[in-house]
């Protein structure tokens, strides 16, 4: 029976070799946490989505009924 021996420095770059994916830092988005003008751009931009429903009810829909000839009652 034919055993074959493996070092340590074998398991260690065939890991290594496994988890380069993980271990690389991604280059393509900047983090939150390391840019504060990002950080304010996000809360500006979710800020304004969450204002844009509000808009949809309270402006444009009662403008889009008022078009299709619906009654201010039914509005």
């Amino acid at each position: 029976m034919n055993i074959k021996q493996t070092s340590t420095k074998d398991i260690s770059t065939s890991l290594s070799a496994k988890n380069t994916g993980i271990s690389q830092k991604n280059t393509r988005f900047p983090a939150l946490a390391e840019h504060s003008l990002l950080r304010y751009f996000a809360f500006v931009a979710l800020y304004f989505a969450q204002g844009l429903t509000w808009g949809i009810l309270l402006l444009a829909m009662p403008a889009w009924l008022a078009m299709n000839g619906k009654s201010p009652e039914e509005i």
